[in-house]
């Protein structure tokens, strides 16, 4: 997805089978390099049928 926070990390957005999206923002460490996931709804990302 890249940087949706702005902060300088890239970030991975992913969607359930039932399609809620989450989103897991960039650490920057190798041990732990994502957060725990937070839903972010159909207001933060449009729903996509293909991603490349």
């Amino acid at each position: 997805m890249g940087d949706s926070n702005v902060d300088g990390r890239p970030d991975i957005v992913a969607e359930d089978r039932d399609g809620s999206t989450w989103r897991y923002r960039g650490t920057g460490s190798r041990q732990a390099p994502f957060t725990s996931r937070d839903m972010t709804g159909a207001l933060f990302v449009p729903r996509y049928t293909m991603v490349v």
